[in-house]
């Protein structure tokens, strides 16, 4: 499962969002963005690999 959340500054404006995805069988695995259409991108395209098993974590 994934979640995206704003990132802020001290000022409270919205800097970046940051997705994590959690999935059973996998480390936990996030990135930070500045848009959230990019995270959700990232996120739907990191899901479908874990899905189809080709998933390789590179951290």
């Amino acid at each position: 499962m994934a979640t995206i959340t704003p990132r802020q500054n001290r000022e409270g404006q919205v800097i970046g969002y940051q997705a994590k995805i959690r999935r059973l069988g996998h480390k936990p695995v996030s990135k930070t963005f500045e848009k959230r259409r990019d995270a959700e991108r990232w996120v739907k395209s990191i899901e479908t690999d874990m899905d189809r098993r080709v998933f390789q974590d590179y951290s």
